[in-house]
């Protein structure tokens, strides 16, 4: 029954701007880049610089607010004419359907992830960047960030699904995103807010300690949203 609601909730973002948005948002971001080291010649126009600009303005902003948007999308999907309370009282289970649509936000993510490292190599090779290619940076501190993000993701999907009102996942997702600005400056705060966990794992040394805070964030998130989303009545 999972993989009939994977396959569901495949189709439902093929008519959502949700997909578009996964992939836009990268996109547009690799542009900023490429128009930023155009207009400016005195940028050094090496590997390094332009993985640390993308990677940094991608975990700490556009990752946790594209994330919220993503959920207030995907869980929009369900509220719109009751169809989420339609779609309850028939297989596949409630968890089934909770779970299907966690991924199916995480693989948004994943996809977001994809579109930005191909289009940050792309940049790179037209404007005629100097050095090797620093490959494990391009491809593992964009992986690192979405894994971190876990807690954003079931976050967001919880609040999607148990408030028809999408201002409320996109406000705390919005509060969330400027209170991570401000705790990623500190090295003891940084450990208590999750949107910072995506910026945090792309310190070496906080790496391993934002990938375990995540996890168990995740995982506590998880099991309380599905738990609630189990258990209520039907909306």
């Amino acid at each position: 029954m999972l993989f009939r609601a994977i396959s569901a909730e495949t189709l439902k973002y093929r008519r959502s701007p949700a997909l578009l948005l996964a992939i836009g948002v990268p996109l547009l971001l690799d542009a900023v880049m490429w128009l930023a080291f155009t207009l400016s010649p005195h940028l050094a126009r090496r590997w390094p610089v332009l993985e640390n600009q993308v990677s940094g303005v991608w975990a700490l902003m556009l990752l946790p607010l594209g994330i919220a948007i993503l959920a207030s999308i995907a869980s929009g999907i369900e509220h719109s004419e009751n169809h989420l309370k339609h779609m309850l009282v028939l297989p596949p289970s409630r968890l089934d359907v909770y779970i299907a649509k966690g991924l199916g936000i995480a693989a948004l993510v994943a996809i977001g992830a994809i579109v930005l490292v191909i289009a940050e190599l792309a940049v790179g090779l037209l404007l005629g960047f100097k050095g090797p290619l620093p490959w494990s940076d391009l491809l593992v501190k964009p992986l690192l960030a979405s894994v971190a993000s876990l807690p954003l993701i079931t976050l967001g999907l919880w609040l999607g699904l148990r408030f028809r009102n999408f201002a409320i996942g996109m406000g705390v997702g919005l509060g969330g995103t400027i209170a991570g600005f401000i705790a990623a400056r500190s090295t003891t705060y940084w450990k208590y807010v999750p949107w910072t966990y995506p910026t945090s794992a792309l310190s070496s040394s906080d790496v391993n300690l934002a990938l375990v805070l995540a996890g168990g964030v995740a995982l506590a998130i998880l099991v309380v949203g599905a738990l609630d989303f189990t258990l209520r009545d039907a909306p």
